[in-house]
């Protein structure tokens, strides 16, 4: 009996023990610093990390499923129906729902319930050299007219080739350019539910999409005459990296998002400036922001809830942004993981402390224009279906439907299980 009762007591106690203990997906490294900060801060609790790249994936097959999970791309149904209302950490005092940016914190909402709250975001930035010559007249944006028109202007031909090219909207790597200008020409990619269920489809302006297409085919015409020219001037100069195309005045601008901007090494920044690309007055906020959420089946809430407390904390990130620059951490890691902090007077007033370019130049919360909801298996979509296709309508090599190229993507991924 006494051996039953002492058996019972341990368990009891194991569970207790667990409880204080959370389990953290994250899909940013860096988190593993802030929660090492975190555990040494306070004894009563403890975070655990595991490092996902893809939550949606992976929770349909882990073991031990997570308490917390700080990722991006996870404000879509599928994700949604997997956290908890958190409203409590509102009224409870833990954090304060007024310290974000509203549309950002509206991305977790699903009807009055608060799934999500933000961590970080990213914005696009056209880049050029300090020394004044490209500096556009408005001082605080540009717009892809501007961009177009300044671009070509700098335009010079000799002996038979281009030797300098203002812009290309073709020269991002990462293609995020021309999907930019898809969302100024308001294409809206966003999930829809399908009869009311927790699966997801992709929907937008077709018609919206083809007329930003165009633009950008109209662009290189205008520009350089064809696709082909841009092609040879990246091959003959782009072994060397963008910013020192600008410097060398090879190129007049470029385009970078915040992240890649504010990283770049001390020397080469200060002799760089920017604007934000705006449409419409609007900057767009890029679509991998970062969120915050607390499963529902989580048995460490209060863990959770006291990290979220001392995360969610203007002091505690002033502490990781002063640690980034003491550790020379800032020359790979931008601001709060990764990007600027969602809590608005983070970013408003901490931020130019430690980056001195943002002294007057962080958008008011009312200029920032975010993506909507987008499906949980969008960036493989993007990166397989949608960028490719874009490319290959400006370039003028294929006339398919998008919907018809997603309908075969998703015929190959079925037959892959």
């Amino acid at each position: 009996m006494r051996q039953s009762l002492l058996f019972l007591t341990l368990l009891l106690c194991a569970g207790c023990a667990d409880k204080k203990t959370a389990l953290l997906w994250v899909s940013q490294p860096e988190f593993v610093i802030y929660v090492q900060y975190y555990n040494t801060s306070q004894s009563k609790y403890k975070i655990e990390t595991q490092y996902v790249e893809s939550p949606a994936a992976e929770l349909k097959k882990a073991k031990r499923k997570p308490d917390i999970i700080i990722s991006d791309y996870l404000d879509n149904r599928e994700m949604l129906a997997v956290f908890e209302d958190i409203r409590y950490l509102f009224s409870n005092g833990y954090v304060n729902d007024e310290l974000f940016y509203p549309e950002l914190l509206k991305t977790g909402r699903i009807g009055r319930a608060q799934r999500l709250l933000p961590v970080s975001f990213n914005l696009p930035m056209i880049v050029f050299s300090a020394d004044g010559q490209a500096a556009p007249e408005d001082p605080f944006v540009i717009d892809i007219d501007t961009l177009r028109k300044s671009g070509i202007a700098y335009n010079k031909w000799s002996s038979s080739a281009w030797t300098q090219i203002g812009f290309s909207p073709l020269w991002d790597k990462k293609n995020d350019f021309v999907f930019l200008v898809s969302r100024m020409y308001n294409t809206s990619f966003s999930e829809a539910a399908k009869n009311n269920s927790k699966k997801n489809i992709l929907k937008w302006d077709n018609t919206a999409l083809e007329a930003s297409l165009q633009y950008i085919s109209d662009w290189t015409a205008e520009s350089t005459h064809s696709v082909q020219s841009e092609d040879e001037f990246v091959y003959k100069y782009f072994f060397d990296p963008v910013e020192k195309l600008l410097l060398n005045e090879r190129i007049l601008f470029a385009y970078m998002d915040s992240s890649s901007y504010f990283t770049l090494y001390e020397g080469q920044s200060n002799q760089l400036n920017f604007r934000w690309l705006a449409g419409e007055s609007k900057i767009p906020v890029l679509e991998n922001n970062v969120s915050f959420g607390i499963c529902r089946s989580s048995k460490s809430k209060k863990a959770a809830a006291d990290f979220s407390h001392w995360f969610f904390n203007e002091d505690t990130q002033r502490l990781f942004l002063e640690m980034s620059f003491n550790n020379k951490l800032n020359t790979f890691i931008f601001g709060i993981a990764g990007g600027f902090s969602a809590m608005q007077s983070v970013s408003e007033f901490i931020f130019s402390q430690y980056y001195d370019s943002l002294l007057g130049y962080m958008p008011p919360a009312g200029m920032l224009s975010v993506q909507s909801s987008l499906p949980s298996n969008w960036p493989e979509i993007k990166e397989t279906v949608i960028i490719p296709y874009m490319l290959s309508e400006i370039r003028g090599k294929d006339k398919s439907a998008l919907q018809d190229k997603i309908n075969d993507w998703k015929k190959i991924k079925q037959g892959q299980f």
